[in-house]
């Protein structure tokens, strides 16, 4: 592992941030969320009127108003990691080229989402805490690299569009924007 860390994800980083603006769709939703912080926040309640109010305001208001709403009563710690990898996960897809391909670029590095507002649970703050946010960035960025293997090997060994889809379970529309993502066109 490289020694390089990133530590806080503002400047040249800030695209690792849940505050950047980003398309997220929650399940069964035909309206977007305008970053993950907004549809992060929007998972935690059950209310659809709490959840439209949230998908309205800025990344920031939506964090604010997650701080002070009645919490879903399964919201755990498992489901809090789990529904930060969907969403991470749906921000650094090939719909998201660009962001793909800078979470690639920072390499091997550390992730850790450093602040000074207390969150030890997705964050470190004062030398203390979980990153879990950090962690989730770094597995998202495993998945990209090993699809990207994959694809690659697949097109080593002289296979068809349609055969590395198959293999992803995917159309070879889709497997067209993952090359694209990935800069293998």
């Amino acid at each position: 592992m490289n020694e390089k860390s990133i530590l806080g994800f503002q400047g040249k980083y800030s695209f690792l941030s849940n505050f950047w603006e980003v398309r997220i769709y929650l399940e069964g939703q035909d309206e977007p969320y305008s970053s993950v912080e907004n549809a992060y926040q929007a998972q935690k309640t059950t209310n659809p009127k709490l959840r439209e109010i949230i998908r309205k305001c800025s990344a920031e208001e939506a964090k604010t108003l997650g701080q002070n709403i009645i919490i879903r009563p399964d919201w755990n710690n498992e489901l809090r990691i789990t529904t930060m990898r969907e969403l991470l996960s749906q921000k650094f897809s090939c719909h998201n080229v660009e962001l793909v391909q800078r979470l690639l670029a920072t390499g091997d590095a550390k992730l850790v989402e450093s602040n000074n507002w207390g969150d030890t649970f997705f964050g470190i703050c004062d030398g203390k805490g979980a990153n879990h946010l950090g962690e989730l960035l770094m597995e998202v960025r495993s998945t990209l690299i090993s699809e990207k293997n994959i694809i690659l090997n697949f097109l080593a060994d002289n296979a068809s569009s349609k055969e590395i889809a198959k293999h992803f379970g995917i159309s070879e529309s889709m497997l067209h924007c993952k090359q694209q993502a990935y800069n293998i066109l």
